[in-house]
């Protein structure tokens, strides 16, 4: 296994962890740095979803470059 799809495979158990818990109440519409938490929470979402689906990308381009030599 690679170091990289380790990385990939830990990062979306982490993922589902989280995404299983509810948003915590108390952030709903609160501030930090003039960030607001449930916003940054959507942002963050986005990038995660973006790594995962790059993440999974290459393992596949990988698998199908070790099929093909």
């Amino acid at each position: 296994m690679s170091r990289s799809s380790e990385y990939a495979r830990n990062a979306a158990r982490f993922w589902n962890e989280h995404h299983q818990a509810p948003f915590p109440a108390g952030l709903r519409g609160a501030e930090f740095a003039e960030t607001d938490m449930v916003l940054l929470d959507a942002e963050t979402a986005g990038c995660i979803f973006a790594f995962l689906g790059l993440a999974a990308a290459l393992c596949r381009h990988r698998r199908l470059l070790t099929l093909t030599m």
